[in-house]
């Protein structure tokens, strides 16, 4: 269906309703609808960790997502096996 029939049919379903919820919701999806890049709506410091982002993963400076949860796996057993010692050597 081209975007002119998604229209017409849009606004049929609009005449045709009597919920003022609906009609509520509709107008402010359309207020809401600026068509703006979400880059203009980043603060400078999101921007700036994107742009850094970037750039590491131009000069290869990556790790794939195993390697990544291999480390993480390991770094949170060895906070588990910490406090379970801790949580053994206090009085009770």
């Amino acid at each position: 269906m081209d975007i002119q029939a998604e229209k017409r049919q849009l606004a049929k379903l609009l005449l045709e309703t009597e919920n003022p919820n609906i009609i509520e919701s509709v107008k402010r999806i359309l207020k809401n609808d600026k068509s703006t890049d979400f880059w203009d709506e980043l603060s400078p410091e999101q921007k700036s960790e994107i742009e850094k982002a970037s750039l590491e993963i131009e000069n290869g400076e990556v790790t794939d997502f195993e390697t990544f949860m291999q480390k993480h796996r390991m770094d949170t057993a060895g906070i588990r096996s910490t406090n379970k010692r801790r949580a053994h050597s206090q009085p009770r």
